[in-house]
């Protein structure tokens, strides 16, 4: 700037000081508000900013010709700037362009002469904008119409695809031939409307586009031009005028991306302010937990102890009963029951080992010393007791059916526990009697003692389940019939729905028989279950019984010290199951806690991090909010000097009235503030103070001076409460209220004299009406928001009804067997219509009415505002203008008024909503505290520790079950999948062309009935050569598709069985045993470098190759996150970074990491799917040269390459991903049922 010519340019550079000044001050008046650090930094600016743009304004209007217009397109080209700040939208480009036009008039009207080449800097100024908003409005619009069409062709691709679908249904079914041609008629016109709309899009957009790069392009030329102008009249000073324009471009850019940036976070830094405040509530509710946990965690230290207590207890009861045996005569007999005693006790104490946390130490020094000892009775037992292996292994198998009754009870559970039981009984059989003492006989009172207390359990079980079942089916057989006698009645009380609603009573009686069938056959089935449980433990107990005797019989000293130790193992047996039960039924509520208190601690941790960020933003905020109340004291100041500079003699009651209705607003309001201020209440209520005492003083000079004051007063006092109305929400109710009060305000104005009494009347009428006025726009504005909403949702119901109702129409022209039911259903639509026709009409008549009545009293009002103002500026010259400014500062401090307290309504209201979700978040963590009662730190470190065991135990039961199961089968599977598919193939041909033989005689009959029928009778000729010739269709496409069975073997689909290569498979790959099942390992494995492998891609090909006929294999890829599966072509490159595109070899589809499905054509294409399948088919048609892939759970088809033409062998293609982890899935090969539904 210092570098213009002072002489030349002055005027030029006057305009740009004040342009540039005018942006710094409106810059800093903004910063000043939301600044919390540099507030009196910034303030200090200000005020030498302000001061030096009131001199150069001076100045420009002292030197420069026309200076208010200069100024006045200043202050257009800032306001401009203002609006390119706030949101994108419609209307701002709208009020943009018309501040443009008024730019470009008064630009016009700049004189050329004596002014320098200030019209042309506005003119270059003005430009630039306008191609900068240009720009911007271009690359916008683009955007919208890119995702609009975007959007469009997406649903057209679906459409297409629905169409697609429906026309394979319509060649596989005979069943619902008319429904599916009404839903392909449907998608048609759909597709139709879609293909039109789209068309239409593209070309408006296109017009658009091509209308806003030509005013562009104008505007960019205009620039162009007056820039070459100021260079041509202004070599001297013309660069330094446009730096100088491009400088303050880049700072109005700058300016406009804070101000955005500032309106995205001020929502956030309100909602995030209310967090805080949230969860330093919680933290703090948190530590009072944590507290009242420790101490709960003491006392279930010492209730968990109890259990533990009764055990050795009933230990130490055992051993003194097997002291108690006779060493001499129940040798053997004592030495079995030390055996299994001894087992049962070194199980237990390895599980509590493991377990414990405490006692660690002891319990292994107690394991060892019963592992010696048993080690020592087992060998005494191997050396005295006859046939001890058999002893021994019946000892383990009670051992194990312990171990299965302490876990959960299933069907799977007892069925092992009764396998076990078998073996048992089968071994105890063998013990012989001869030189064996009892051990025969306690052995199998133990066995049937676990037996009865097993069937207890399970017939217990088993009648819960079955109850629950039977409840169940009574439940919804209840509800069925509720349902059909609501029918029934329906029935009865209509004539529109007959034919509906016998359809649906059908339907729920059909339902309610099959209910009752299997309600039935559950009921016999559980009593049958229930009788056999029954019988067999009746049984059970019955042997147990006898041999009990018998024991008693042939060992009377021995017997009951057995019985009871027997009896006491049994107690501690059930301890143990007690126990791990317990253990079971926490376990998964622990896991539920510990991810809970995880995802708390994650959530604290996360809170702590935001809680500094958030208090300076909370001071950065406090400053910016403190605005609005700025304002409001601004205009207070000025309404206080405008109220000073009234003539006390001449206007000395409209000074007082005014002075009266101010200071009831300013009590009024300082009342509200008072209230919900947090941090100024003592400020506030002294000020309060003040002001009441102020108002009390004048109101008595109104009653003393003024005549009629209390009218005056109820009139000032009624203003009040309405504007408290205006302030409320607007509905019906609020404005009925208001224009109720408005009637007695006239009628108390109309009371007030106006001799004696100064301008106090028409000063009452002025803000009166000057109320009404901007209350009745405001209701109009509303109204007529309200009115445009009701319309649009009727205009859409009727559109809806008429979309419905020609529906109807095109299933009643394609269907004989719903007439009645559907054109009940079409005259009930037709009455719909007219109703909606009718409402909607009113609806807008109504709304009309209501517009014309609201303008036309807006307009009166606004008229006799206009006189009663020129009426006033007639009789009090003197005092007119500043009554006025005092009214028209009220009304702008009722606005601020309103504005905030809808604001506080605002906040009210999220307040309200974040209030309800602290209570449920407390009601939850109470939930929590709750349950953390019965849940203590070592009893999870215990469940936790058994529950990995018994998944581990279980897990691999399970693979070495699946592993025998595969060996067993695999070959069987191989020697009859070659010979089955090729007699499926053909037995599947086979079926399909009887069929189509008995459908073409059906067909062929029916033909020739039709015919009969049409020589009989003449009334349904014309429908019946209508079904004529639709049979005649039908029996053409039978015989065609009769032919179509007769084809090459080249067309035949053959399912073929898949697997993988070793040899090309990359050296992480690893295959399961019957390569059917690839996996990712971490580490590369051992194997040879072939020539053949991949080096770097995850890959792997399939055994066998294709150059022939139509081949079609599936893959299973369920749980998998990426991977990428196709076709390769034998020659393809395997080495490095693989090119994955049909011109390199390879046609596949990819699953990315980002959950995106996409074929690699030459341009990768998104398949667009709601869900990922979890399976895929591939076929191969070698001689088309196709590759398609589909959704082998759907049989839909996903993507085909198409267009090739195929030389070399083809090989199904693997690939996983570079980076994987060990829970990723495996990539599956499944075998293929049926490949009949394969066109």
């Amino acid at each position: 700037m210092n570098k213009l010519d002072n002489v030349t340019g002055y005027n030029d550079k006057l305009v740009l000081e004040v342009w540039t000044l005018t942006n710094e001050v409106d810059d800093l008046k903004k910063r000043t508000v939301t600044s919390a650090t540099k507030i009196n930094e910034l303030q200090k600016l200000l005020d030498e900013k302000i001061k030096e743009l009131a001199k150069k304004t001076q100045e420009l209007e002292d030197n420069a010709p026309q200076p208010e217009n200069v100024l006045r397109i200043i202050a257009i080209q800032n306001e401009i700037l203002n609006l390119q700040k706030g949101v994108s939208n419609g209307t701002n480009f709208d009020q943009i362009a018309a501040l443009e036009n008024e730019l470009d008039a008064l630009i016009a009207t700049i004189e050329e002469k004596n002014n320098g080449n200030c019209r042309q800097i506005l003119q270059i100024i003005a430009l630039q904008n306008q191609v900068t908003r240009l720009q911007r409005q271009e690359l916008e619009f683009n955007q919208s119409s890119e995702a609009k069409i975007a959007e469009l062709e997406n649903q057209l691709q679906e459409t297409r695809d629905q169409l697609n679908e429906k026309k394979d249904e319509l060649k596989e079914t005979d069943s619902r031939i008319p429904q599916l041609i009404a839903e392909i008629m449907g998608l048609r016109n759909k597709l139709t409307e879609l293909e039109r709309t789209l068309s239409e899009l593209k070309r408006r957009s296109a017009d658009k586009m091509e209308d806003l790069q030509s005013l562009l392009k104008q505007k960019s030329k205009q620039l162009e031009e007056n820039t070459t102008q100021l260079r041509a009249v202004d070599a001297k000073n013309a660069e330094q005028i446009l730096k100088i324009i491009e400088l303050q471009k880049q700072v109005n850019e700058i300016r406009i991306e804070v101000s955005k940036g500032k309106d995205e976070t001020a929502s956030e830094i309100s909602a995030l302010q209310e967090q805080l405040e949230a969860r330093e509530e919680e933290s703090a509710r948190c530590q009072a937990q944590n507290k009242d946990l420790e101490k709960r965690l003491g006392d279930k230290d010492a209730q968990c102890s109890g259990l533990q207590d009764r055990y050795d207890n009933l230990q130490d009861k055992l051993g003194s009963a097997m002291n108690k045996l006779d060493n001499v005569t129940g040798y053997n007999d004592k030495l079995v029951l030390e055996v299994w005693t001894l087992t049962n006790e070194v199980d237990d104490l390895k599980k509590r080992t493991v377990t414990s946390a405490t006692k660690i130490n002891e319990l292994q020094k107690l394991l060892d010393e019963k592992i010696k000892e048993l080690a020592k009775k087992t060998q005494e037992l191997e050396d005295n007791a006859p046939q001890p292996e058999n002893v021994l292994r019946i000892i383990a198998i009670q051992n194990e059916i312990l171990n299965l009754q302490k876990g959960v009870s299933n069907g799977t559970n007892f069925d092992q526990i009764a396998a076990l039981e078998n073996e048992l009984d089968a071994l105890i059989a063998t013990i012989e009697e001869k030189n064996n003492g009892n051990c025969r006989q306690i052995l199998q009172i133990i066995a049937l003692q676990n037996q009865v207390t097993r069937l207890q359990r399970q017939e217990l079980e088993f009648n819960q389940s079955s109850e629950a079942k039977i409840a169940e089916l009574e439940n919804q057989l209840q509800e069925t019939r509720d349902q059909l006698n609501e029918k029934k009645d329906e029935l009865k009380e209509t004539d529109s729905r007959i034919p509906q609603l016998i359809a649906e009573i059908m339907g729920l009686r059909n339902k309610l028989t099959e209910l009752e069938r299997t309600l039935s056959e559950l009921k016999r089935r559980s009593a049958d279950k229930m009788e056999d449980l029954q019988s067999l433990l009746k049984q059970k107990s019955k042997q147990l019984e006898e041999n009990t005797t018998q024991l008693r019989a042939v060992d009377a000293k021995n017997a009951e010290q057995i019985l009871k130790i027997i009896e006491l193992q049994k107690q501690m047996n059930e301890i143990r199951i007690e126990v791990s039960k317990g253990k079971d039924e926490t376990a998964s509520e622990i896991s539920a806690l510990q991810e809970q208190l995880e995802a708390r601690e994650e959530e604290s941790a996360r809170c702590q991090a935001q809680n500094k960020d958030l208090e300076k933003r909370l001071g950065d905020k406090d400053a910016q909010c403190s605005g609005l109340q700025d304002r409001y004291d601004n205009l207070q100041d000025k309404l206080g000097s405008a109220m000073n500079k009234l003539d006390n003699v001449t206007g000395y009651n409209d000074k007082l009235v005014l002075e009266v209705w101010t200071l009831t607003n300013e009590v009024d309001d300082l009342k509200k503030r008072t209230v919900t201020s947090a941090t100024k209440i003592n400020e506030l209520q002294k000020l309060l103070d003040e002001k009441i005492k102020e108002l009390a003083k004048k109101t008595q000079e109104l009653e003393d001076n003024a005549p009629q004051p209390e009218n005056v007063l109820r009139i000032i006092a009624i203003q009040n409460e309405i504007l408290n109305l205006q302030k409320g929400v607007s509905n019906g109710t609020n404005f009925d209220q208001i224009a109720a009060l408005e009637n007695e305000l006239d009628a108390l104005i109309a009371t007030i004299e106006e001799k004696n009494n100064g301008n106090c009347r028409q000063i009452l009428q002025i803000i009166a009406l000057q109320n009404q006025v901007t209350r009745l726009q405001r209701q109009e504005l509303e109204f007529n928001q309200s009115s445009e909403a009701k319309i649009a949702e009727l205009e859409n119901q009727l559109q809806e009804t008429r979309d419905q109702l020609n529906e109807k129409k095109d299933e009643l022209k394609e269907t004989d067997s719903r007439i009645p039911q559907l054109i009940a259903e079409i005259m009930g639509l037709r009455n719909k219509l007219t109703e909606l026709e009718r409402t909607l009409s009113e609806l807008k008549r109504r709304s009309a009415d209501k517009m014309e009545d609201l303008q036309s009293l807006l307009k009166q009002k606004s008229k006799q505002l206009e006189e009663n103002t020129t009426q006033l500026r007639a009789v009090d010259a003197k005092n007119a203008e500043q009554i006025l400014k005092i009214i028209e500062l009220h009304e702008q401090m009722k606005a601020i008024q309103t504005e905030a307290s809808k604001a506080k309504d605002k906040s009210a209201s999220e307040i309200s909503g974040l209030q309800e979700q602290l209570k449920a978040k407390e009601k939850l963590n109470a939930r929590l505290d709750s349950k953390n009662r019965g849940v203590t730190h070592r009893s999870l470190k215990l469940f936790l520790v058994i529950l990995g065991e018994n998944i581990l135990t279980s897990l691999l039961s399970l693979l070495e079950l699946e592993k025998f199961q595969k060996e067993m089968k695999m070959e069987c599977d191989e020697i009859q999948h070659r010979c089955k598919e090729v007699q499926l193939q053909t037995d599947q041909n086979q079926e399909d062309l009887l069929k189509m033989q008995q459908q073409l005689r059906e067909k062929e009959a029916a033909f020739n009935r039709l015919q009969q029928q049409l020589r009989d009778s003449k009334d349904d000729n014309a429908r019946l050569q209508e079904r004529n010739k639709s049979l005649q269709e039908e029996n053409d496409k039978l015989k065609m598709n009769l032919q179509d069975l007769v084809v090459d073997p080249e067309t035949v689909v053959h399912s073929t069985k898949v697997a993988f290569d070793p040899d090309t498979a990359h050296p992480k790959i690893i295959l399961s045993a019957d390569e059917t099942v690839m996996s990712v390992a971490q580490q590369r494995q051992n194997v040879p470098n072939d020539p053949g492998r991949y080096d770097l891609s995850l890959a792997a090909l399939g055994k066998t190759g294709f150059n022939r006929g139509r081949n079609y294999w599936e893959v299973e890829v369920a749980g998998k996150t990426c991977y990428n599966i196709g076709v390769a072509r034998g020659s393809a490159n395997r080495k490095g970074q693989l090119k994955l595109k049909p011109a390199e070899g390879y046609w596949t589809i990819i699953l990315t990491k980002q959950g995106v499905l996409k074929a690699l054509a030459a341009r990768p294409l998104d398949i667009q799917l709601p869900a990922v399948p979890q399976k895929f088919g591939i076929l191969l048609d070698y001689k088309k040269g196709e590759v398609s892939f589909y959704n082998a759970d759907t049989r839909s088809l996903l993507h085909t390459f198409t267009g090739n033409r195929f030389t070399d062998k083809l090989y199904p293609f693997f690939n996983a991903c570079l980076e994987t982890n060990d829970e990723d899935a495996p990539i599956v090969l499944t075998r293929v049922g049926s490949v009949s539904w394969i066109d």
